[in-house]
């Protein structure tokens, strides 16, 4: 089964540094519009209530403490 890796080195093979410069290109715009919303997202939030912001951080805070000590064991 052909994985997304796979995908992009053929690409690459076949149509050169446009390929990969475009794919890379496509990602920078995707990672950057999903920053844009999450700041959106965080902005109207504490518009509307600032302690929910407190308690989603606190959250955020509580997960990584959980996924760090899980991958640990």
């Amino acid at each position: 089964m052909d994985t997304f890796r796979d995908f992009l080195l053929r690409q690459g093979r076949r149509f050169g540094r446009a390929a990969w410069m475009f794919y890379a290109l496509v990602f920078l715009l995707a990672a950057t519009l999903l920053l844009g919303l999450v700041y959106l997202l965080f902005g109207w939030l504490i518009y509307v209530s600032p302690n929910a912001v407190l308690v989603l951080t606190g959250l955020l805070v509580i997960l990584i403490f959980y996924t760090q000590r899980r991958r640990r064991r």
